[in-house]
């Protein structure tokens, strides 16, 4: 065999294994199962094991380990019920489904009489901190209502982001667990699309069709970051290639103040659990007086005079 046969095997095999490799990309797409269309951000796992998201049409690209085979997956979305399949490698592309959660709005009437707007959570002016998401992660706060008597008006998050005109985050609500203290069950089931423009300023969101009455163990509103692009997760290596550029803005504030713990609660990935902000630190190596971090995220009510 002379050196040219030899050469030409050789690219040839590069060639194959490139176009091997290439079409190992298996396309999912989660779309709601009445109007057929993608769900923006759907929640996936693959194998019970990594947790990775849909991009704004409900698409996701996965890198498989193996040639062949099939992946265990589950699907979800507020405001829809989780489903649970697999889908086989050698094919190229999948569609799944997912039915719509049906759920009614509380019907309030506001009576003539005196009613008061207020602003409660994270509504200092000063901005001397930031916190970079990743896709997945989620930042939130507890707020509570002086009054039980309530109606939430608005919802408000201080975004930074200087890599588009615009990008999108997710507003979620919780409950909080009466046991933990942590986020427990979406309080709205509603899939909260927001968008950041360029720049750093507040991002705002009507709530008041939403007829919300802030209960009196408080609740969690969470800023959570979506992907700008159609994620693709590399299960060889576990990684998820689409990093957002979003900074949630907030302030500092003294840790020693037993009024400022158990407030702000972070989710690193989809799948670990929440922790409080406090915690996170301590797991840094910081000092458990090093200042807190409290997010600009805040609520607008209306309360009883």
């Amino acid at each position: 065999m002379n050196i040219k046969h030899f050469s030409a095997i050789i690219c040839l095999g590069i060639l194959f294994s490139f176009f091997a490799t290439a079409q190992q990309t298996v396309k999912v797409e989660v779309i709601d199962k009445k109007t057929q269309k993608g769900i923006p951000f759907a929640g996936v796992v693959l194998d019970s094991v990594h947790g990775t998201m849909c991009d704004e049409n409900g698409k996701l690209s996965i890198v498989p380990e193996k040639p062949q085979g099939k992946i265990k997956i589950r699907v979800s979305c507020i405001g829809y019920e989780p489903v649970i399949t697999s889908i086989d490698i050698a094919k190229a592309s999948h569609t799944i489904a997912i039915e719509p959660k049906a759920y009614q709005l509380n019907a309030i009437t506001i009576q003539p009489e005196k009613w008061k707007k207020m602003e409660i959570g994270g509504t200092k002016k000063e901005n001397n901190y930031g916190n970079t998401s990743s896709i997945g992660m989620q930042v939130a706060l507890l707020v509570k209502s002086p009054s039980s008597v309530n109606i939430m008006q608005r919802i408000s998050f201080y975004i930074e982001q200087n890599e588009a005109s615009y990008l999108k985050f997710r507003a979620v609500l919780y409950t909080k667990n009466p046991t933990t203290g942590y986020p427990d069950q979406p309080f709205l089931e509603e899939n909260i699309i927001l968008e950041a423009r360029k720049g750093r300023r507040w991002v705002n969101y009507d709530m008041s069709k939403y007829n919300i009455t802030i209960p009196e163990s408080g609740i969690y509103l969470a800023m959570e970051c979506v992907p700008e692009k159609t994620p693709v997760f590399d299960k060889r290596k576990a990684i998820i290639y689409s990093p957002p550029h979003l900074s949630l803005r907030g302030y500092s504030v003294n840790s020693k103040d037993p009024n400022n713990l158990q407030r702000v609660v972070i989710k690193n990935e989809q799948l670990a659990p929440w922790k409080f902000y406090e915690e996170s630190l301590r797991d840094d190596g910081l000092p458990k007086d090093y200042p807190l971090y409290m997010p600009k995220i805040k609520c607008e009510i209306l309360v009883k005079e």
